[in-house]
């Protein structure tokens, strides 16, 4: 299985595909001329000369050309549209099936899925990785878990901790870790407020503590 951040290297690989192109477009600048000559005198409608002198100086004439300049397109962009088709079929297999909500939800976003619909799927991500953390005692999740939550292979033995009713129960701290680390990611990156207080919320994170963190947080 990828790493978090692997998947999400993948995702953002396939989420530049997305606009891929065999070819840029290619042109130039262009500008209007000016209505006169720089220095020119310029005679009114009515008969004599505006000031006896054009209005242009030499520095007004070149923020007349920046202001009024226009692309002119010498050669089109082509699409690498089998690039593209591909990009979309491996960011949907991703959202349909990867392992990390976290992926699942970038994918989705690179994908401009609805946002109504992508809530509902965050809800159910949500409900999932909050049951795999709700036997998880908040000084053993400091001090077993995160801990060592990067390396998986160093820490893979099952351990024991009392659930809800009181009775041990063996978790799979791989399951835990994972659990761990896309809360984590979904905590700080999910755009809606509410979700992201249910992400901290099935961390173990106190209400200051979310409060704190939506003073920074970037959605």
């Amino acid at each position: 299985m990828e790493s978090l951040e692997e998947t999400l290297k993948h995702v953002e690989s396939l989420r530049r595909d997305l606009t891929a192109n065999l070819k840029e477009e290619s042109g130039h600048w262009e500008s209007p001329p000016l209505p006169y000559n720089v220095g020119e005198e310029v005679y009114t409608q009515g008969g004599g000369y505006y000031g006896g002198s054009s209005p242009f100086t030499s520095e007004e004439a070149e923020e007349f050309f920046e202001y009024n300049k226009y692309w002119v397109v010498d050669q089109p962009v082509e699409h690498d549209t089998q690039k593209r088709e591909t990009a979309k079929k491996g960011l949907q297999q991703v959202n349909d099936s990867c392992e990390w909500y976290s992926g699942r939800y970038e994918a989705a976003r690179a994908l401009k899925k609805d946002n109504n619909d992508l809530s509902k799927d965050i809800d159910e991500w949500l409900k999932k990785l909050g049951e795999n953390m709700k036997a998880v005692i908040r000084g053993e999740w400091e001090t077993n878990v995160r801990r060592r939550s990067v390396d998986f292979d160093e820490y893979s033995e099952p351990y024991f901790v009392p659930d809800i009713n009181g009775q041990e129960t063996i978790l799979d701290n791989h399951i835990i870790s994972l659990a761990i680390c896309d809360l984590d990611y979904l905590y700080d990156n999910l755009f809606d407020k509410k979700q992201r207080e249910q992400a901290g919320k099935a961390l173990g994170y106190s209400r200051l503590r979310i409060w704190f963190h939506e003073l920074f947080v970037k959605a």
